[in-house]
């Protein structure tokens, strides 16, 4: 029988995957690390920390001060001939801004010399002025997919409870894997403070290019300032191979709530050893300023760009490859993120969002 469809299944399922397609591209330009991920480019977030450590800063939960932003600014001018004119920031930490530059003054209606009887409350914090940037001033730019904060145990649909439960994600994704913690004491390094102190639960997702897997029971450490936390992760060697693991740990003791710290690469032995310093802290994000201001396509100031490999490709498969009468398909995309500069950038990690 024939059904008569609003849309075409087929340009749905098309334009679906490649919104996915898209929407892993734009995480993988800020977060992507082909070292844990084989099928990623690595992103600015990894490219920064790995080749100009100088060029971190940790905000430890708080906004980073204008004055740490204009010395960095400054610094790109100054000692790698920068021309730092943007910071990408995530949605949560742009409401932080504007809400703590406007302070006090969020009470206060401005008139809009534009629209005739028109009131506005608060403002909205364009940027920072700064010698040393394009212009003169450091641009805010506010990007969907640089925020990894929400991050949490990986959840699949429910169709008896109509609601999301915990499981694996992916086509082959790996088995759990088991976990292990061990608590060190005052160790050199830690930035564990008394603040931090108490029991914190941890969980750990195995992950490769085809999914990941569901998140391991809760295991808890106890620990102190200065101390750190040993995790052991074996996989489980009876599914698909794990490339990477996943590590989520509560944002405060007892909170219940599970947020990503950290992927880390699958070592050569049978376990995986990750000791947590505090280094990241789950539920914050990452900003990006830097010189995206590329006024070349071939010498030093070409700071970064988006290669295309290849355009988007469609190909449909005849009826019956995937089973009875149905059509399959695939969606390509191929590029890859190249970052000429890395001095040219500062990653301002564990930066907050609420």
């Amino acid at each position: 029988a024939n059904v008569q469809n609003i849309e075409d299944p087929e340009v749905i399922q098309a334009n679906s995957a490649m919104m996915r397609i898209l929407r892993s591209l734009s995480t993988a330009i800020w977060h992507g690390d082909k070292d844990t991920l084989s099928v990623e480019f690595t992103g600015f977030k990894e490219k920064i920390q790995k080749e100009v450590p100088e060029n971190v800063y940790d905000c430890r939960g708080q906004l980073p001060s204008i004055s740490v932003i204009k010395d960095f600014a400054s610094k790109i001018r100054r000692k790698y001939y920068g021309l730092p004119n943007k910071m990408y920031v995530s949605v949560g930490t742009k409401n932080l801004i504007d809400n703590t530059i406007v302070g006090d003054s969020n009470h206060y209606v401005f008139t809009d010399a534009t629209k005739t009887g028109s009131v506005f409350q608060s403002k909205n914090v364009a940027g920072i002025y700064s010698s040393q940037a394009k212009d003169g001033v450091i641009l805010y730019d506010v990007d969907l997919w640089i925020d990894d904060s929400n991050l949490e145990p990986p959840k699949v649909y429910d169709p008896n409870t109509n609601s999301y439960i915990e499981g694996s994600i992916g086509k082959e994704p790996p088995n759990t894997p088991i976990v292990s913690v061990l608590v060190q004491n005052a160790i050199p390094g830690s930035l564990w403070g008394s603040g931090d102190a108490g029991t914190i639960r941890y969980r750990v997702s195995a992950i490769n290019s085809k999914g990941i897997s569901q998140a391991s029971t809760p295991f808890s450490a106890n620990v102190n300032a200065g101390d750190a936390v040993e995790i052991t992760i074996t996989p489980d060697t009876n599914g698909p191979y794990a490339e990477a693991f996943v590590i989520f740990r509560e944002t405060s003791p007892g909170s219940g709530i599970y947020k990503k710290i950290k992927r880390i690469k699958r070592s050569t032995n049978p376990s995986t050893v990750y000791v947590d310093l505090n280094e990241d802290l789950p539920g914050t994000t990452i900003a990006i300023l830097g010189d995206f201001n590329s006024r070349s396509t071939a010498d030093e100031t070409r700071t970064c760009v988006l290669s295309e490999l290849l355009p988007p490709l469609k190909t449909t498969f005849p009826p019956g490859i995937a089973g009875l009468r149905q059509y399959t398909g695939m969606i390509e995309y191929y590029c890859v993120l190249q970052i000429f500069a890395p001095e040219k950038f500062v990653l301002f990690k564990n930066i907050p969002v609420e």
